[in-house]
């Protein structure tokens, strides 16, 4: 991906991070958190550890896959947006302010933390890597034991400190490496759009899509297949199967068919037939499948 200065991108989202903390560290649940809906970046360090089942972001104009302990980094000057996991994601999310970034960054590559550039521009490659089973279990432990409520300032300082640079260790061990898709434009944009109205009726035009991105249908759906490994048609109903989903399985409790015509459907009986075909359940079974998960 090209490296782009922090300073030229969309003002940097605010992490809410506590006044007498450096970061934090919390496990995402893609039953329990609702999906991205929009770009954005932050001024922090950010590494994500997959523990169960993928995901993928879109980084910068790249598909970038997170398979099973899948170890990857979000550099602040990296716009990103979750578009696609499994039901069963399972991911730690760690973020380290600058200060504790530069306090323990190295000026190359190969020292005991992160390049410290990495707070200014992104590298060429795409920064995804799978550890060792042993070391993905190491690293969630540490994940974990940052999560806890109640720990001093001090020692969750020092903390975060040593979970970056056992995360960096990690990774500059790690033998795989993975690498990411570049998108043509027009398949990001669709891509882009689809994900933002997915649950509108007008994201049932995609000659209108195809035509929004200054191409044809054909062209775009071929290369649309190609790049994201599903048609626009697919992609569009996953992401209302998604929405449906959260909805059905909220605390507060949204009926079927309200939540169906919340998502997208056009029916309940077009929900129904939708959730079958991709997931072999009925929304019933859905919903059971959902509550049962976010009482792990």
């Amino acid at each position: 991906m090209p490296v782009r200065a922090a300073a030229e991108l969309q003002p940097a989202t605010d992490l809410r991070i506590a006044p007498d903390r450096d970061g934090w560290t919390s496990l995402h649940q893609a039953w329990a958190v609702p999906a991205m809906r929009r770009d954005h970046r932050h001024d922090e360090l950010e590494v994500n550890l997959v523990l169960d089942g993928w995901a993928e972001y879109l980084v910068a104009g790249l598909r970038v896959h997170l398979p099973r302990h899948g170890l990857g980094w979000l550099l602040p000057s990296q716009p990103h947006r979750l578009i696609n996991r499994s039901p069963d994601l399972q991911m730690w999310i760690g973020v380290f302010c600058p200060a504790l970034v530069a306090s323990n960054a190295t000026p190359a590559a190969d020292g005991a933390g992160p390049p410290v550039a990495w707070l200014y521009e992104s590298p060429e490659e795409t920064l995804v890597r799978v550890p060792g089973r042993a070391e993905t279990r190491e690293l969630a432990r540490l994940f974990a034991q940052l999560d806890e409520p109640g720990m001093s300032t001090k020692r969750h300082r020092i903390g975060l400190a040593w979970l970056l640079s056992e995360c960096w260790r990690a990774f500059q061990s790690a033998d795989l490496a993975l690498t990411g898709d570049h998108l043509h434009p027009a398949v990001e944009l669709a891509a882009r759009w689809l994900f933002d109205h997915s649950g509108d009726a007008e994201a049932n035009d995609l000659e209108a899509l195809a035509s929004r991105c200054g191409v044809s249908r054909p062209w775009l759906s071929t290369l649309f297949q190609q790049q994201l490994g599903e048609s626009m048609t697919d992609f569009r109903n996953k992401q209302r199967l998604q929405r449906f989903r959260e909805l059905i399985a909220h605390p507060m409790g949204m009926p079927m068919t309200a939540a169906s015509f919340a998502a997208g459907f056009g029916s309940y009986a077009q929900c129904y037939r939708t959730v079958r075909r991709y997931t072999g359940l009925s929304p019933h079974d859905l919903l059971t499948e959902a509550l049962a998960d976010g009482n792990r």
